[in-house]
């Protein structure tokens, strides 16, 4: 090939590379950042700008469940609402675990409450198809977005406790994942909620309008730490058939040069993320994998399903590090080249990849992603690197033949965890 063609072909790379990256960045907008890095900050950032709103609240959760924090927070909701604030809340279906009584004193103050393909929709497709968003909006000006669902345990108030991450945003960020709410919110996946009819002896007390007494938390007041530039990242279809939020996720991995961390709970990756985590480590990359140990996983199978990709990864160098705390792991994130962060309810299993409907946001600061990084330090002092020495080599008997099953599970139904 002459110079003139290589120099057409080398033009009509550069463009297809400006044109690949337009989608995503087209969408980037400056915003006020800040880290919700605790479990009371998390629950008091909630309740203040609850208190704050003047317009419109908005709230998507993957699993709700009684309890002293869903309950400050509901009865800040009505207080909302009597103000005037139209407030809207979107559950799924299989993981909505209010009583019939709350539902009714929620919608009795005006707040409207649907659920994501409820128990009884029908069908096996529908119930294997959820929505695990986790997103909390303000007047469409501010955006908390992280891993928190809203239960006890994942706000440090239940004796078993998640470890989770979130940040709280106001920008136009915030907009957008309003738009996103109201197309799953006006779409026919959604039905009305009717709670769980059930009688419990605290039912009285959870259906009274005095909030439980909890912990003790100072006012929540926003103060910027970053200013970075954002997008969405979110499927365009209920059933995710065009694979956007996967392939540009992929897409991302894929330009890694230097570093990529990847924080998850639950490592059964998808064989597309499989393939891109081992691209990466063979182009020399190096790849860090922070997730739950058997012991602080809430899901064996998940875990199972690295070790089957363990001796694969290890060979290629990538680092694997197991949460070994007595809580449970349950932040989600990867960070590239120490630039850009992808962050949300996104857990890079195949199950986000191929059925829930997830929602995340990607960072583009090189302060903040040197933040996380320095949180992921500390986050490998309470772990243990893995190595090739067979995991289940010291276990009793009973214990490895429950392992043994679990891999072999995990191996036959991967594209389903």
């Amino acid at each position: 090939m002459g110079s003139f063609g290589r120099f057409w072909l080398i033009s009509l790379f550069c463009i297809v590379q400006v044109f690949s990256a337009a989608a995503c960045e087209a969408q980037l907008s400056e915003h006020a950042i800040e880290f919700l890095g605790s479990n009371e900050q998390a629950l008091s950032a909630r309740l203040a700008l609850i208190e704050s709103a003047q317009e419109q609240i908005e709230i998507s959760t993957y699993h709700v469940e009684s309890g002293e924090s869903t309950t400050a927070i509901l009865d800040a909701l009505k207080s909302a609402a009597r103000r005037d604030v139209r407030v809207r809340l979107l559950f799924d279906g299989l993981n909505m675990e209010l009583s019939s009584c709350e539902i009714n004193s929620l919608q009795a103050e005006g707040i409207a409450i649907r659920e994501f393909h409820p128990k009884d929709s029908g069908g096996l497709l529908k119930l294997n198809r959820r929505m695990h968003s986790k997103l909390f909006m303000i007047d469409g000006k501010f955006l908390i977005v992280g891993s928190r669902n809203l239960r006890d345990k994942h706000f440090g108030l239940d004796s078993d406790k998640y470890v989770d991450f979130e940040l709280v945003l106001r920008g136009n960020v915030a907009t957008e994942a309003v738009r996103y709410f109201d197309w799953i919110w006006n779409s026919c996946h959604v039905g009305n909620a009717t709670g769980k009819q059930k009688i419990e002896l605290s039912e009285k007390d959870t259906c009274a309008d005095q909030v439980a007494a909890i912990c003790p938390i100072g006012p929540f007041e926003f103060r910027p730490q970053f200013d970075a530039f954002v997008c969405c990242l979110y499927d365009a279809q209920i059933n995710k058939s065009s694979k956007r939020m996967q392939d540009q996720r992929i897409e991302w991995v894929n330009a890694a040069r230097h570093s990529l961390i990847i924080e998850t709970p639950y490592p059964a990756f998808s064989r597309a993320s499989q393939k891109a985590i081992e691209a990466a480590a063979k182009r020399g990359v190096r790849v860090q994998i922070f997730t739950n140990s058997s012991s602080s996983n809430d899901q064996p199978l998940t875990w199972a399903a690295l070790q089957n990709l363990r001796r694969r990864f290890l060979k290629l160098g990538v680092e694997i590090y197991e949460f070994q705390g007595q809580d449970t792991m349950h932040a989600k994130m990867f960070l590239v080249d120490g630039q850009s962060a992808v962050l949300g309810s996104h857990n890079f299993d195949a199950r986000s990849d191929n059925f829930n409907l997830e929602f995340c946001i990607r960072v583009e600061s090189t302060d903040l992603v040197q933040q996380l990084q320095s949180r992921l330090e500390c986050r490998r002092m309470e772990s243990r690197r893995i190595t090739n020495k067979n995991p289940a080599r010291g276990m009793a008997i009973t214990d490895r033949a429950k392992t043994r099953i679990r891999q072999l599970t995990a191996m036959l139904i991967r594209p389903l965890l």
